[in-house]
């Protein structure tokens, strides 16, 4: 391969290549971050910093595109929230480097904040020890903001000391004690667990990791000692204390419901399980903990809204002073709107075992498109883009009725305050178009204050990405990756994520555009080095069986399992028809020389659309040492081969995009074999197709959190596409004029990436 170089520059369009013709490229870079400073001496370059929030950020795809990009804006993500600790932590892994080791990456739940003024606080009480802002922390605690801490603490311990007087009466331990143990693990005994806030039935005590502000709390130092003695000091108000009832008799009508439904599967002795568990939350001990419960909730739930109410608009006046946010970025758990989604959960609903079931919005994810307009209302950024699955702006069957996830999200936004009116366009774009070597259809909507005279800025934002004249085959991802490390479930042996792999770059300068931009961000060297990546982690993978490993063998690269079932034969429906009439013979004349009904019968049974499938696994487990039967033979799975479950078992083509990956890929990543080697995507391969670059480290994730958060994150190569198609508008239209997004220049900006050409080797 000839030897060369490329790199990546930022243009108005999104990526470009540049021949460089020396080995070497010279990095500048910088190791200060004066972000407000102004340009100091004519014909500098001087960019812009935009304050970015991510919201459901997961491991941080989307935002990592933004952060990465280098041009006329800078985007500097200050707050990153998610529920999942495994991916926050991946994050923050991440970004230390960006941000001087501060965390950036905030675990949290949205649907805590009950109010705009809830959410501002929480993002100035984040800003001001992630700046670090000294000024804000001064203003805040002048605010009563620690002493609001200090109540919510104490209010939480004696909360823990009066569920702990109850679940110690002889009366509970007896009812509890004789419970299936295993009703606690199911998942929906773990949602209403986690609804309640509660770490467990058996204790009962304050989940604190579901709880918004105790973590603020546990970071602050008490400042003077209070004992609280009794719950019942703080005011409770009507309505609050009304929708603590409500989510307490919701949650348990919730376990009485899956008790009357018939489950399947694995499902089917849900019912029987939880009934002792939703008998004793009903009983006379139950009510006890019921009125503890709510008396607790309902104080606490007054407590920060009258907080947060009282001091809304002096947050507001801290935040617009000069610490706006000018971008929010995210989408919610597209789960519930997928097309394979909705049938999942329209089947667990049905059997009364869907931890997150909603009469309106059929799972209740589904309803965080307001959780994402609430921040919107409360941050009031110059520009907000949302993204979720392409089904999101079609029509879903609910309980209640139907639902166009889509249009609510532009009618919540619409009903926005006059202060925070914004201007919206959507589209559904292909993310292989754009040099994602992937087919993965996302709904992006882009919106942007309409009280300045913008026109036409949703079109010319999507017109403004790279589209590529070729696409970008897997096989191109796979490149430059030794043999994976593979896991052995069970043992402690076996390699973890962190297990390190060698990398190396396979370029071409004949390679299509597209390849040659894909290879070139996914080898790019990460902020604070000079050379690309010559070691990545998590390229590993798990162990096949070994009678799998031999039906990857004869798998031919880019076919389902279902292309191997044939319906209507000549040769399947000859011998058909001469068994059948021999099975026809013997049932009038019951020959002792022929075979029986029954074996006429089963093997009549056979010959049908799988027997192709049947005769190549008989045929692996012949030679398979140990084996008896392949395990593919039993359990039904033959029947399978529908569209809804056609792709679970497939070889990926190396000549085209892989399918998209999806969070399932955590569980089972049979649908996702490599195109030329009897096992499945190593997790390393898995975020490539998801463009993740070499040096992103997902460190000491699990092998089932790993793939999920791939599966889960959007391609941080096409959120690089969206920076730079905003800093193309920006630079025509001045779309982010908050005086957060100030001017510096580039001799001052930490990490300045000027990505290196790839080495050939």
């Amino acid at each position: 391969m000839p030897s060369s170089h490329a790199k990546i520059s930022p243009s108005k369009t999104g990526l470009s290549l540049k021949p460089v013709s020396t080995s070497k490229a010279v990095v500048n870079r910088s190791c200060s971050v004066r972000p407000h400073q102004s340009e100091t001496e004519a014909g500098t370059n001087v960019t812009k910093l935009v304050r970015t929030v991510d919201l459901f950020a997961g491991c941080g795809g989307l935002s990592l595109g933004f952060d990465l990009y280098r041009g006329s804006l800078q985007f500097e993500t200050v707050l990153a929230l998610d529920n999942d600790a495994s991916a926050l932590a991946v994050y923050n892994q991440n970004t230390v480097q960006r941000t001087r080791g501060r965390p950036t990456g905030r675990l949290a739940d949205v649907t805590w904040f009950a109010h705009r003024s809830e959410a501002l606080l929480y993002y100035l009480a984040h800003y001001a020890a992630w700046a670090p802002d000294h000024a804000l922390t001064a203003s805040l605690n002048k605010l009563g903001y620690t002493d609001y801490l200090q109540n919510l603490r104490l209010l939480d311990a004696a909360a823990e000391k009066k569920f702990e007087i109850i679940c110690n009466t002889p009366e509970f331990k007896k009812q509890i004690n004789a419970l299936d143990s295993t009703a606690f693990g199911l998942a929906i005994s773990k949602s209403v667990m986690n609804k309640l806030c509660i770490v467990s039935f058996k204790s009962f005590r304050p989940k604190t990791t579901e709880l918004p502000w105790a973590y603020e709390y546990d970071k602050t130092p008490v400042q003077h000692a209070v004992e609280l003695s009794d719950a019942d000091c703080f005011y409770r108000d009507p309505l609050v204390a009304q929708a603590a009832v409500s989510l307490w008799n919701t949650q348990i009508e919730r376990l009485g419901g899956a008790i009357t439904k018939i489950g399947k599967g694995q499902h089917a002795t849900v019912g029987s399980k939880i009934e002792g568990l939703a008998t004793l939350l009903t009983s006379s001990i139950g009510s006890r903990l019921r009125e503890q419960w709510t008396v607790w909730r309902a104080t606490r739930d007054t407590l920060r809204a009258k907080f947060c109410l009282s001091a809304e608009m002096r947050l507001n006046e801290l935040y617009q002073a000069g610490r706006q946010v000018d971008l929010l970025l995210g989408g919610p758990p597209c789960k519930g709107w997928s097309r394979i989604g909705r049938a999942v959960i329209e089947s667990l609903r049905e059997q009364g075992v869907h931890a997150w079931a909603s009469h309106d919005y059929g799972d209740e994810r589904n309803a965080l498109l307001h959780n994402y307009v609430l921040f919107l209302d409360a941050l009031r950024p110059s520009v907000f883009l949302f993204e979720n699955v392409a089904h999101f702006e079609s029509s879903l069957r609910t309980p209640s009725g139907t639902i166009n996830a889509a249009k609510e999200l532009e009618l919540a936004v619409n009903a926005l305050g006059e202060d925070s009116r914004y201007s919206v366009t959507s589209q559904v774009i292909s993310a292989r178009r754009y040099g994602i070597p992937q087919d993965r259809d996302r709904y992006i909507m882009i919106g942007w204050d309409a009280k300045a005279s913008r026109p036409h800025i949703g079109d010319n934002f999507f017109s403004g990405l790279t589209v590529y004249e070729t696409e970008v085959p897997l096989k191109a991802a796979l490149l430059g990756l030794e043999d994976p490390g593979v896991f052995v479930h069970g043992s402690s042996a076996s390699c973890r994520s962190d297990h390190t792999s060698r990398s190396y770059t396979r370029f071409d300068p004949q390679l299509p555009a597209a390849e040659r931009a894909f290879i070139s961000w996914i080898r790019q060297p990460r902020q604070d080095a000079t050379e690309h990546p010559q070691t990545t982690d998590a390229h590993i993978v798990r162990a096949p069986r070994s009678d799998d490993r031999l039906l990857f063998r004869h798998l031919a690269p880019g076919l389902r399992w279902m292309d191997y079932k044939f319906n209507n034969l000549p040769t399947t429906r000859e011998i058909s028809d001469l068994l059948r009439t021999v099975e026809r013979f013997q049932a009038k004349n019951r020959k002792s020389d022929l075979p029986s009904l029954a074996a006429l019968k089963r093997v009549l049974s056979k010959l049908d659309d799988g027997l192709m499938l049947r005769l190549l696994l008989e045929g692996v487990t012949l030679s398979a040492s140990g084996e008896s039967s392949h395990h593919l033979l039993e359990n039904g799975y033959l029947s399978k081969g529908t569209d809804r479950h056609g792709d679970w078992l497939e070889r990926l083509s190396p000549d085209r995009p892989c399918k998209t990956i999806v969070a399932h890929i955590g569980k089972d990543t049979y649908g996702y074999i490599h195109p030329t080697q009897p096992r499945a995507l190593s997790m390393r391969e898995a975020a490539r197709v998801q463009t993740f670059p070499d040096f992103f480290q997902f460190g000491n994730a699990g092998v089932v959190d790993g793939y999920s958060m791939i599966g889960n994150a959007v391609p941080p190569m096409l959120g690089h596409q969206f920076a730079a198609s905003l800093a193309m508008l920006d630079g025509e239209l001045d779309l982010f004029t908050r005086q957060s997004a100030q001017p510096f220049t580039h001799g001052e900006l930490k990490c300045q990436l000027h990505q290196l050409p790839p080495e050939v080797e």
